[in-house]
């Protein structure tokens, strides 16, 4: 018996391990929004096991934190253009414990501070 939902994954479900990272990297910007994410549930709703989507990651030298950090990057630098929020607001939307940990984080991937990214690169 095919149900609604099994058509629904089928047309969905990544053909390629690129289609699988670019499916998982959606999910996870979706949950950045969110303010949660969790490989569990990213799994789950891919539907597939946690070691499995561990397994696909690992073969395309991708893993679940650095993508996790990725996305709030991602979404922090769109909110630091956006202008209206200072930084320490900015710092607890995409998920950050605290302002300190966000511009440690924001300055490994993106090589400046928030403020330094906001001044040279204005909306």
């Amino acid at each position: 018996m095919t149900t609604i939902e099994d058509v629904a994954r089928a047309r969905l479900a990544p053909k390629s391990r690129e289609n699988m990272i670019g499916a998982v990297m959606n999910h996870i910007r979706c949950q950045v929004l969110s303010g949660r994410t969790s490989i569990e549930y990213t799994a789950q709703s891919l539907g597939t096991s946690v070691r499995s989507l561990q397994r696909e990651m690992n073969a395309s030298g991708r893993n679940f934190r650095d993508m996790v950090s990725e996305a709030r990057v991602e979404r922090a630098i769109e909110l630091l253009r956006d202008n209206q929020n200072t930084v320490t607001a900015i710092s607890s939307t995409p998920g950050y414990s605290s302002s300190a940990h966000f511009a440690r984080a924001f300055r490994k991937n993106v090589g400046l501070s928030p403020l330094e990214f906001r001044n040279r690169f204005p909306a």
